[in-house]
């Protein structure tokens, strides 16, 4: 039998990504396993507008922490 204790869980903040969240979620605490969730953004100021350059990821993280 496979033993899990990690499982990865990637998300967009869509509804679909909910889902499947919760599905980490309860599939972590049946295996007693760790869920890290994973969000990629994208961010580049290359060639960009130099007052544009301000990371929004922390903002971002502040707002998700609230709901």
């Amino acid at each position: 039998m496979i033993n899990i204790k990690t499982i990865l869980a990637p998300t967009d903040f869509s509804a679909h990504s909910e889902h499947s969240l919760n599905y980490a979620g309860e599939l972590a605490k049946n295996l007693r396993a760790k869920v890290y969730v994973l969000h990629v953004a994208e961010y580049s100021n290359v060639g960009g507008d130099p007052d544009a350059s301000e990371l929004l990821i922390p903002n971002y993280i502040a707002e998700l922490e609230r709901n």
